[in-house]
């Protein structure tokens, strides 16, 4: 047998969406003296210029002997011009946090137009795309450019922000080639693949966000209360850096610009942003090795409805920058821009009311006599859709459940009533009609009750999950009364 093993990326003449690792020819008897010759056809992918090998190893046998005997040989070649060629632009070291770009340049190479040409990116762990251009399809990996013409090019722009540990190293790969398929998500026959390697660092001053005890890139929140907040930043450098400024900007149509407060900081209501540097705090003047601080400050979100507007999905979208110098940088960046980004995502704010009605019976209400009134819920929700939303009470024994519309049960066993609204809009009880229920109930008033006014029902309690905050949310009604004292048999 004869087996030839082909460098990675090789594929299949006959079907150039099938790899071909390696394969295996049938030879047969070599007669004595005998010369036999077999080709071997392979289509090859790589970088122009890269270097290329196939092996071939040869495995047979000798009468009356039952072991393998191999002979091998090999031949080195390089690849020459390929149809296209891709230029990767990239740093070689990027800051933790920091955006930074990639500029791919695709190339014509060949002498006829190259038709549905495309290029797939292959991002490393923990790489978040900021923007592309083009417009990329799959999320910032795959972009279709069509038709290039002999000796034209196409430049991609590729920028984000990585994270990761001090001295990491990243790989980054281009592939470039055809793909004629609308719905595919990567290419299946590239011409080429470029990588490209760099090396993660931590900010020379680190800074990170921290509000109402949360840190992350998105936090949920409750609107109608002040929320405190902390810039907490570190030197990382084993030298000083001096002239330290950290701004902290605000964003968001919700923002209450009159709420924001900080300590030691300028406040520049303008662009809704706080900034401190040595003149507001003199430790910010030299920091020395490992240095850290904190610093303070507040903001709130406006009332639901203030100026007459009920805001959907709102957020307050918090970006934070420090600046710096140090002696000697090098190739690392000096200064340090978007060291730290928050989302706050305010959560819907949903009321309940309760409210009940005579309806029959004697009335002010005797003891040991029924009384028959109707309660109603009324449900409202600001500005974000809530989801499998419900109200539950639990009925005393001196009331009995009576009927209710189609969404409200009773469960005799736990003596609880239950609305199932289901999904509840952005807007209800504002800019839309409130959600609403009614059930009737009978009031058997007891003699130890005269005097009194007795509640109809337990504490009502509303649940639902807010859809955009994704986060739990509620709220309660006190338990109406019959309104009158029970007066006697």
């Amino acid at each position: 047998d004869l087996v030839i093993y082909y460098p990675e990326g090789t594929r299949d003449p006959k079907n150039p969406t099938r790899t071909l690792p390696h394969e295996r020819q049938s030879i047969g008897v070599i007669a004595p003296g005998q010369q036999i010759k077999r080709t071997g056809t392979a289509i090859f992918y790589g970088q122009e210029g890269s270097a290329q090998s196939v092996r071939a190893v040869l495995e047979y046998s000798l009468p009356n002997s039952n072991a393998i005997f191999t002979k091998e040989n090999s031949v080195a070649f390089t690849l020459g011009s390929s149809p296209a060629s891709v230029l990767v632009d990239a740093p070689q070291e990027a800051i933790a946090g920091q955006e930074f770009e990639i500029v791919v340049t695709l190339r014509s190479n060949a002498t006829t137009p190259l038709t549905n040409l495309a290029v797939e990116a292959q991002y490393p762990f923990g790489f978040s795309v900021t923007g592309v251009s083009p417009e990329a399809d799959t999320g910032g990996r795959l972009w279709r450019l069509g038709t290039l013409a002999p000796g034209a090019s196409q430049v991609i722009r590729v920028r984000g922000v990585i994270e990761g540990q001090d001295g990491d190293e990243r790989v980054f790969r281009f592939l470039a080639g055809s793909e004629a398929e609308a719905t595919a998500s990567k290419i299946k026959v590239p011409f080429l693949s470029v990588p490209t390697t760099l090396t993660v660092h931590r900010p020379f001053i680190s800074g990170t966000l921290v509000v109402d005890g949360n840190r992350g890139k998105i936090i949920a929140a409750t609107p109608g209360r002040p929320l405190r907040g902390t810039v907490l930043w570190q030197n990382n450098l084993a030298e000083s850096v001096s002239n330290v400024e950290i701004t902290l900007k605000f964003a968001g149509a919700v923002l209450d610009k009159g709420s924001v407060e900080s300590s030691g900081g300028f406040y520049q209501s303008g662009n809704s942003s706080i900034i401190w540097t040595s003149a507001q705090d003199p430790s910010l003047a030299q920091v020395p090795p490992g240095g850290s601080g904190s610093l303070d400050f507040s903001f709130a979100a406006l009332p639901v409805g203030s100026g007459g507007t009920v805001y959907a999905n709102p957020t307050v979208d918090l970006a934070l920058t420090v600046k710096g110098t140090r002696p000697g940088a090098g190739s690392v960046p000096e200064e340090v821009s978007s060291a730290a980004a928050m989302q706050v995502v305010f959560a819907s704010v949903v009321s309940l009311e309760a409210q009940a009605l005579y309806t029959a019976g004697v009335q002010p209400p005797r003891a040991e006599q029924k009384t028959s009134y109707t309660l109603g819920w009324t449900v409202k929700n600001s500005s974000n859709a809530v989801a499998n939303a419900a109200v539950t009470a639990v009925l005393p024994p001196y009331v009995d459940f009576v009927s209710g519309q189609s969404d409200v049960v009773y469960d005799s066993a736990s003596r609880t009533i239950r609305w199932n609204i289901g999904d509840i809009q952005p807007g209800a009880g504002w800019s839309a009609a409130a959600e609403t229920a009614n059930f009737q109930l009978t009031l058997n008033a007891s003699a130890s009750q005269v005097g009194s006014q007795p509640a109809l029902t337990g504490t009502a309690i509303l649940t639902g999950q807010d859809r955009f905050a994704q986060t739990a949310v509620s709220a309660s009604a006190n338990a109406p009364t019959t309104g009158q004292n029970i007066l006697p048999k």
